[in-house]
Parts: structure tokens; sequence; C-alpha cells
């Protein structure tokens, strides 16, 4: 008898989670301008601040400026004090 799980196991226990949770949400990558200080629990002025220092890369796309989230982790990453 084997006790490891199939794919069949595997893709029902994904169905009822989906069916009891939910469809999983795609998080989308790139966050509007105005988005991007509460990703990162900042005010809008710290932000621009860390913008104006170049701390904080952005793309303008069709006139909308984003901020890449993993520019933003790694920045926090950075700036980490202490270990984990």
């Amino acid at each position: 008898m084997d006790d490891g799980i199939t794919k069949e196991d595997f893709d029902e226990l994904k169905k009822l989670i989906i069916k009891l949770t939910g469809k999983p949400k795609v998080q989308p990558q790139y966050l509007r301008l105005e988005q991007a200080p509460d990703y990162v629990s900042i005010t809008a002025k710290t932000f621009k601040k860390w913008r104006d220092a170049g701390l904080v890369p952005t793309s303008v796309i069709g006139g909308v400026t984003v901020v890449n989230k993993d520019d933003l982790d790694a920045l926090m990453l950075k700036y980490r004090v202490g270990n984990v």
C-alpha cells in the first residue's frame, strides 16, 4: 500500500480548497504610484522622499507611473535591522 498522495488526490483537494475559499486571486506585480506607500506601510510623503532620493525605481507605462513590488521588497530587505 502506497501512502503517498496521487495527482488525482492533489487535484481533488485543490478543487475542494478553491470551492471552500473561492478562486485564488492573482496579485498584480506592479502597483500604481498611489498604491505603493500602503504596500510598505508608509505615508505618501515619506514615499515621495524615497523616490526623490532615488531609492525607488519607477516605470511609466501609457502615462501611468508604476512601481514593481519586487523593488519595494528588495528595498525593505536592504534596510532591515536585526536578525530574523
